[in-house]
């Protein structure tokens, strides 16, 4: 600073010691070089300035990708950071290119991750979700939060009874939540069964629940078999009037037919039994419909297979592309279920970030992410002590969904280190949110 200059001087005094810039040459009476330089320096900070002011936004104000805000969308779940996680579903229903219902399946996943129950059951739009065709997991969050709040306390003490008076206390808004899909966790079976029962499910719907039951827990289908007697003592059993003799003109009438039992099977949610019966049926637009119907309910490969191999055998495209659209998304959708390529789930997922061949396993969105079965303990702590580098910088990218996935594992007693991993792959990765 000039001390001479009153300006410099009062500068002087401030907290903070300023530092000053000067334009050279300096001013002299000889020359007229040092107008020359100011010049060209004040243009040049103009013309910096305006670029400055007109740049594009950057990367930190720039709306951002679908990709970007459903990986953070995971790692808030990871973490349970509610906060964040409505930031990005706000975002998400700002820019997103999602429609009402996919946004209200995202909603219902991200409260299930959080585990608010409460806000599933109470979302705006749970009521238009049960009454579309919906993903089988959205189906499966509604049954949890169901099951946590009408039957868990009851289930827990074992209490049959209770169980009895809550399913048939349950709003009648939720009996669509019987899936007839497999069961895989003891919420799910317990209210497929309780709702199947209270709806007079047939013997052989009740009986593979029970089969499936036995595989999630040992003593859970003596459990639910108390529930299904309690309920037989209950029910009054209808007597059967004396019938009249039958006229002669109706002796011959036909019973039932094989179309007319898939379709009630159908309607009841028996849609595995409905498929076996109707890949037993001549070949017709009706048999076409139950197949594609119930595959897509189902949402099973191997199902979906059957009844794909059922219209080609007997030439059915033809028909179906003269039917409805309806038909022909559901086979369309089941084409893509089914369409040759690698068994996509986390293993897949982790070897492409290694480089292999794996590129529909890394754009894979949370409805199809949601069905993968998570990695053992031990798979993921060796897969993330062996990763490179730069395997670790993508994981740190785009790992949102693969670290809601996996919470469990990193949330667990003794993971400090694998958390320390995932640290370093948010390192590598230039994940900037």
């Amino acid at each position: 600073l000039n001390p001479a200059d009153p300006f410099d001087a009062a500068l002087a005094k401030a907290p903070v010691k300023p530092l000053r810039f000067e334009v050279l040459p300096r001013a002299t009476p000889d020359s007229e070089d040092w107008k020359d330089a100011r010049g060209h320096v004040r243009d040049a900070l103009l013309v910096l300035s305006k670029l400055l002011n007109g740049r594009p936004p950057s990367e930190f104000d720039a709306p951002r990708t679908t990709v970007e805000v459903l990986d953070d969308l995971g790692h808030a779940i990871a973490a349970r950071d509610r906060t964040v996680a409505l930031a990005c579903l706000r975002e998400l229903e700002a820019t997103a290119d999602l429609d009402h219902a996919n946004l209200a399946f995202l909603r219902l996943r991200v409260f299930a991750g959080l585990e608010e129950w409460k806000a599933v059951l109470g979302d705006r739009d749970l009521d238009h979700v049960l009454a579309m065709r919906r993903p089988l997991s959205v189906t499966q969050v509604i049954q949890q939060a169901v099951y946590t709040r009408w039957f868990a306390p009851y289930d827990a003490a074992g209490k049959e009874e209770d169980l009895l008076a809550a399913v048939a206390a349950l709003p009648a808004v939720f009996r669509p939540l019987f899936s007839g899909a497999p069961t895989a966790s003891r919420a799910q079976a317990v209210v497929e069964f309780l709702i199947a029962v209270e709806d007079d499910a047939g013997d052989d719907t009740l009986n593979r629940i029970l089969d499936e039951a036995g595989a999630i827990e040992p003593g859970l289908p003596a459990h639910l078999r108390n529930v299904f007697h309690l309920h037989r003592e209950q029910t009054p059993q209808p007597t059967a009037p004396s019938e009249p003799p039958t006229p002669l003109d109706q002796l011959s009438a036909p019973s039932e037919s094989p179309l007319e039992r898939a379709t009630g099977m159908m309607a009841r949610g028996e849609l595995q039994a409905a498929i076996e019966l109707a890949l037993t049926l001549e070949p017709s637009l009706h048999a076409a419909y139950l197949l594609l119907t119930c595959a897509r309910d189902l949402q099973s490969p191997q199902q979906a297979a059957l009844a794909l191999e059922y219209i080609s055998a007997h030439h059915l495209h033809n028909l179906i592309d003269g039917a409805s659209a309806r038909l022909r998304d559901d086979l369309a959708w089941l084409e893509q279920l089914t369409q040759d390529g690698p068994c996509l789930d986390w293993r897949t997922w982790l070897d492409a970030l290694d480089g292999g061949n794996g590129g529909a396993a890394l754009a894979a969105g949370p409805e199809i992410t949601d069905a993968w079965t998570p990695l053992s303990s031990d798979a993921l702590t060796t897969w993330l002590h062996d990763a490179s580098d730069e395997a670790l910088g993508k994981l740190g990218e785009s790992g949102g969904q693969f670290m809601a996935a996996h919470r469990d594992i990193f949330t667990e007693d003794g993971a400090a280190e694998l958390s320390e991993r995932v640290l370093a792959g948010l390192a590598l990765s230039g994940k900037n949110s």
